[in-house]
């Protein structure tokens, strides 16, 4: 069975958007994890508020030399280490993702275009995932407020908010393209679960 122009188009959508995407993830997992394996020379002497939120940053997601009591790190999901092993899978899956995209794209098979989907609703439940767990570690987070260490650069409650919130938001692919990856994941399965071998 041929797709149709319509069904065409959703495939070719659904595959720019994924290789925009896994592009874009798979860059960003390769930096934290070339940060997490070395420290930035930024992080010694801090001059600035952004210096000091990169500071804050790195670590509390990209070092094991910590500066969080060992309360805080008893309450995080997220250490550096499940950090970086989130990072690490996170670099395969989109590798993985684009690969099939790509042969989703040359080889307008059933099996090519069945496998793309699965793919693509892996990579939204592990978005989901690290939604869920980066959400707890935010919350942890606004619960040690007042009892940290940066309260003379900023405010408790703004370092939750100015650290892992971004990177919540930034796991969840700022929820719209999080939303479209799934709906344009399922419209192709069903499609595809229309064609014949």
């Amino acid at each position: 069975m041929k797709l149709s122009n319509i069904e065409f188009s959703v495939k070719t959508v659904a595959a720019a958007l994924a290789i925009i995407q896994g592009s874009a993830w798979t860059i960003m997992s390769l930096i934290c994890i070339i940060l997490f394996h070395s420290q930035p020379v930024f992080l010694t002497n801090p001059t600035s508020y952004m210096e000091n939120l990169g500071r804050v940053i790195y670590y509390t997601f990209l070092t094991n030399n910590s500066i969080f009591s060992a309360a805080e790190m008893a309450d995080r999901s997220f250490t550096p280490d499940v950090f970086a092993g989130f990072m690490w899978i996170y670099f395969f899956l989109d590798i993985v993702w684009i690969g099939t995209t790509i042969y989703m794209l040359r080889k307008n098979s059933k099996q090519g275009i069945m496998a793309w989907s699965y793919v693509t609703l892996f990579v939204c439940f592990w978005d989901f995932l690290t939604f869920v767990i980066l959400g707890a570690d935010y919350d942890n987070c606004l619960y040690h407020s007042g009892s940290t260490w940066w309260s003379d650069v900023i405010t408790d409650e703004g370092v939750c908010a100015n650290v892992i919130l971004p990177v919540f938001f930034i796991a969840a692919k700022g929820f719209v393209l999080w939303v479209v990856n799934i709906v344009l994941a399922l419209l192709v399965l069903r499609e595809s679960k229309q064609m014949t071998t």
